[in-house]
């Protein structure tokens, strides 16, 4: 049992050594900006198509057909129901987005020299990268 477990452990070492590293600081604020962009898509997908069950709702007649009488009850009422709950799910896409967005501009903000025809030295700078669509 005890060299299973050791064997184990040997195969798996460089496997849990490797995840430990991938993301480096450079990269995390580009991939920030790319999560908080699909999260504002999807939240953008979720309010236009519960903005458009819900107006569908209140634009489909209660009866069907004035001569027999068959309504549309059922039908408004999930339609209504449905995009209800899909307006009220894009909301915490737009606020994941947002503050991914704001850590994306946080840690875009770096330190750069800058370089002037008189040098006495280097000063400091600060720049900022917002990706903005």
């Amino acid at each position: 049992m005890k060299t299973v477990i050791l064997l184990l452990f040997l195969v798996s070492a460089p496997v849990l050594v490797k995840a430990q590293g991938e993301l480096s600081n450079s990269s995390y604020h580009i991939e920030l900006a790319a999560k908080s962009e699909r999260q504002y898509k999807n939240g953008m997908r979720f309010m236009i198509a519960g903005a458009s069950l819900t107006i569908i709702n209140w634009i489909i007649p209660t009866s069907y057909d004035y001569q027999s009488g068959r309504d549309n009850s059922g039908l408004k009422a999930a339609m209504g129901t449905t995009g209800s709950l899909a307006l009220l799910a894009s909301i915490p896409f737009f606020l994941e987005s947002g503050s991914n967005g704001r850590m994306a501009a946080k840690l875009g903000l770096g330190n750069q020299a800058l370089h002037s025809p008189v040098t006495r030295g280097v000063f400091p700078a600060v720049g900022i990268r917002i990706p903005i669509k």
